[in-house]
C-alpha cells in the first residue's frame, strides 16, 4: 500500500508513564527513522490525547479544517492552525526535542539488536550495538527538528523560543534539505534574529520558504543576513522563497539582500513585499539614508549563479532609485527569468509601474523612463538619473 505520511501519538504525562513513551520503544523510533528520511516524501504530523479527552495534533502545514474556520472567520489558515496547536502540551515537546533512538527499549533484545544494526546499516546480529553512530545522530538531528519546526509558531507566541532551545535544534538538523517554516500572522515576532540562528547550521539545505507575512510588529530582518554570510553553512542553499506581505513596519530590507549575495548556489529568488507600506522610508531619527530605498537590489550584481527572480513590490510606495534595481539585475549574468510587480511604487516612473514578465521588457522600460526622467519623476528618482541610467546600457 502507498503511504503518505505517519502519524505518531504521544501519551501525555501521567502518574506512571509518559509524556511521549513511544519514543522509548524501539520498534516506534524505527518507524519515525522512516519517516524522517527525506527519500521516502513521507509526512509526519504528531498527535496526543488531552486530559479533556480531547485531541491536539501539530501537523505538517495547514489543514483544510484550518482553510474552512479561516475563510468563516475571517482570518489567515496560519492563524487557525496556531489557535489549534497551541493545547499541544509543552513536555511532550520537550521531549520530543530531546529524543535519542538508541535508547530505545525493546520486548525482546533481538528486535533491538536488529533494529540498531539496520538503521547503521550493519549485519543484523552484529554485536556489540554501537552506543554511537552518525545515523544515529542523523534520525535524532532530523526528529528534533520536526518538532523544532511544529512548535516554532506556539512557542513564539508563549515566549519560548529560546528556553526550549529552537534554534539551536533546527540547526543541528545539518541533514535537511528542504525547510518551510510558517510564521505569518506572528504579532509577538519583531526581528528574524532566532530564524537566523536556526538556520545557520543547515550545509545540506536546498530549498527554503519562510512566510513572515503579516507580521505587524516585524522591524528588522538583520539575523537572516547574518545566516547567509560566508561560512555559516547555508553553501548548498538552490532556491530561496521569502514571503514578507504587509508587515507594517518593516523598513529595511538590505540584510536579506546583502546576504543573498552570498549564496553561491542559489539558482531562485523569491521575494514577496507587497503591501511593506513603510518599506524604504528611514527611520524618524536616523541620519538620511538614500539607499534604503533602492532595498539593495544593487548588491545582487555579480551574483553568477542566479537564474531567476521574482519581486512583488506593489504598493510599496516609499522604494526609489530604480536605476539601482537595473544595476544589480543587470549584473546578474545568469539571469533567465525576471518577474516583477511594481505596481503603486509611486516614486517609479509611470511607465515602471506595472507587472514585467522578461528582464528585457524591464531594461526596456527602464530605457524609456530615462527619456523622461526629470519629467516623470520630480526629481525623486536620484540625481542625473537620466545619465546613470543610460551608462549602464552602454557596451
Amino acid at each position: 500500500l502507498d503511504s503518505s505520511g505517519v502519524l505518531l501519538v504521544l501519551d501525555p504525562r501521567r502518574r506512571r508513564s509518559g509524556p511521549a513513551t513511544p519514543f522509548q520503544r524501539i520498534w516506534c523510533d524505527f518507524e519515525e527513522a522512516v519517516a524522517v528520511d527525506h527519500t521516502n516524501h513521507l509526512v509526519l504530523d504528531i498527535a496526543t490525547c488531552l486530559e479533556t479527552g480531547a485531541s491536539s495534533v501539530l501537523t505538517a502545514g495547514v489543514t483544510r479544517v484550518d482553510q474552512a474556520r479561516a475563510k468563516e472567520r475571517g482570518t489567515l489558515a496560519a492563524q487557525q492552525k496556531m489557535l489549534r496547536e497551541r493545547s499541544f502540551p509543552i513536555d511532550i515537546i520537550e521531549a520530543g526535542l530531546q529524543v535519542r533512538i538508541e535508547d530505545g527499549k525493546a520486548s525482546r533484545e533481538v528486535d533491538r539488536l536488529h533494529i540498531l544494526n539496520c538503521l547503521c546499516g550493519r549485519p543484523l546480529n552484529a554485536i556489540p550495538v554501537p552506543t554511537e553512530h552518525p545515523e544515529f545522530d542523523r534520525v535524532n538531528g532530523r526528529l528534533r527538528a520536526v518538532f523544532a519546526v511544529a512548535a516554532w509558531r506556539n512557542a513564539l507566541h508563549k515566549g519560548k523560543v529560546d528556553v526550549l532551545k529552537l534554534p539551536e535544534v533546527l540547526s543541528g538538523d545539518e541533514w535537511l534539505t528542504s525547510l518551510l517554516l510558517d510564521l505569518s500572522d506572528c504579532k509577538e515576532l519583531v526581528d528574524a534574529d532566532s530564524v537566523g540562528r536556526g538556520l545557520r547550521g543547515l550545509r545540506s539545505l536546498e530549498d527554503l520558504t519562510l512566510d513572515l507575512s503579516s507580521s505587524p510588529h516585524l522591524r528588522s530582518l538583520s539575523g537572516l543576513g547574518v545566516a547567509m554570510r560566508p561560512g555559516t553553512n547555508l553553501v548548498a542553499l538552490r532556491s530561496l522563497t521569502v514571503q514578507l506581505t504587509c508587515c507594517a513596519e518593516l523598513r529595511d530590507v538590505r540584510p536579506l539582500t546583502k546576504g543573498v549575495r552570498e549564496l553561491p548556489a542559489l539558482r531562485r529568488l523569491d521575494l514577496n513585499l507587497a503591501g511593506c507600506q513603510q518599506l524604504g522610508l528611514a527611520e524618524p531619527d536616523a541620519a538620511e539614508d538614500e539607499g534604503i530605498g533602492s532595498l539593495g537590489i544593487e548588491t545582487l550584481a555579480g551574483h553568477a549563479a542566479l537564474e531567476s527572480v521574482t519581486l512583488a513590490l506593489n504598493d510599496c510606495r516609499y522604494i526609489t532609485h530604480y536605476e539601482r534595481f537595473v544595476a544589480g539585475l543587470r549584473g546578474l549574468s545568469a539571469l533567465e527569468s525576471l518577474s516583477m510587480d511594481l505596481i503603486g511604487c509611486q516614486r517609479f516612473p509611470w511607465c515602471l509601474q506595472r507587472l514585467f514578465s522578461t528582464p528585457d521588457a524591464f531594461f526596456a522600460a527602464a530605457i524609456n523612463a530615462t527619456a523622461g526622467a526629470g519629467e516623470l519623476c520630480d526629481g525623486r528618482g536620484g540625481a542625473d538619473l537620466g545619465t546613470v541610467v543610460a551608462e549602464l546600457f552602454v557596451s
